[in-house]
C-alpha cells in the first residue's frame, strides 16, 4: 500500500487541500498534498488522543520568534519539522556550537547548527525513550490524529530521540499551535507511561518551509532515510516508525 505524498500547486480547490483560503491568502501557492489511500486501520486510532483545546482561532503568524529559533507560520506553507526529546543533547554541546559558530552570517550559523544537530541526534544519545515500540506508537498516532483535520502529513520518521515531519498546516492552524498540542499531549502520555516526570521534550523545535517540488522530495527523501543513515536499517522499509513503510508494493 502506498503513501501518496504528490506534490501540487494548490489553486484554491476545497476538494484538493481541505479549507478554502482566506480571502487574503494567495490564490495559488505551492503545496504538499495526498490522497487518503490508506486504510484508516493503518491510523491505528486508540485510547485518549490530544483534547481540542486549541481552538482555530490560532492564526498563522508569519516570521516570528518565541526566545530561541525563528519560526514561519504562513497560509498553507509546506514545512519539514524537527523535534527532539530534552535529554538528547547536552546543553554544553550546544553552547560550544554557537560560540564557535558566531562569526558566520546568521542564516548559515542556523543552517550550520541544524547539520550538526542532526548529526549527534543520530548517535542516540540520551535515554532515547522513542526507540521503545509502545511510546513510539502512541506519539505516531497523534501524528495521525490531526492529520486531515489540522494539517496534511505528508512524511515522518520516530528516531529514538528525535522525530522529523513533513506537514501542511491549515490556514486556521498555526504550525506552533500544532507543535504545541502534539508536544504536550505526548509526553505527557509518555511520562504516564514510563512513570516519570518532569521535561520529555526539548523546549524549542526546528522548522523549514518547503520552497519547491524540488526541495519537497528531498526532505521527504531525508526524512525516511534517517534511520538508514544512522545505521538502524539497511533500508527505509523496514523502519517500523516511519511513513516509508506504507511506500512497500
Amino acid at each position: 500500500m502506498n503513501w501518496d505524498r504528490s506534490y501540487k500547486l494548490y489553486t484554491g480547490s476545497q476538494d484538493d487541500c481541505g479549507p478554502s483560503f482566506t480571502p487574503s491568502a494567495p490564490t495559488i501557492a505551492e503545496v504538499g498534498c495526498r490522497s487518503y489511500h490508506y486504510s484508516s486501520k493503518l491510523k491505528m486510532r486508540s485510547g485518549e488522543y490530544m483534547s481540542n483545546q486549541h481552538s482555530n482561532d490560532a492564526k498563522p503568524q508569519g516570521w516570528h520568534s518565541r526566545g530561541f529559533l525563528p519560526h514561519f507560520d504562513g497560509l498553507l506553507t509546506t514545512q519539514s519539522l524537527t523535534i527532539r526529546l530534552a535529554d538528547s543533547m547536552p546543553r554544553s554541546v550546544v553552547n560550544g556550537w554557537i560560540e564557535e559558530l558566531s562569526y558566520l552570517p546568521d542564516i548559515e550559523s542556523r543552517t550550520e547548527m541544524q547539520i550538526r544537530i542532526d548529526r549527534y541526534l543520530d548517535s542516540g544519545y540520551g535515554g532515547c525513550a522513542l526507540q521503545q515500540p509502545q511510546i513510539a506508537q502512541m506519539v505516531e498516532n497523534a501524528l495521525f490524529f490531526f492529520d486531515g483535520k489540522r494539517y496534511y502529513l505528508h512524511a515522518w520518521v520516530l528516531m529514538p530521540n528525535h522525530a522529523h515531519v513533513l506537514l501542511t498546516p491549515f490556514t486556521d492552524y498555526s504550525l506552533s499551535n500544532i507543535v504545541f498540542s502534539i508536544k504536550s499531549y505526548t509526553a505527557n502520555q509518555a511520562n504516564l507511561m514510563l512513570n516519570q516526570h518532569g521535561k520529555f521534550w526539548y523546549s524549542d523545535y526546528y522548522d523549514r518551509f518547503i520552497r519547491d517540488e524540488e526541495h519537497y522530495k528531498t526532505v521527504a527523501y531525508y526524512i525516511e532515510q534517517n534511520p538508514v543513515k544512522a545505521g538502524l536499517c539497511s533500508s527505509s522499509e523496514q523502519w517500523p516508525w516511519s511513513s516509508a513503510r506504507f511506500n512497500k508494493p
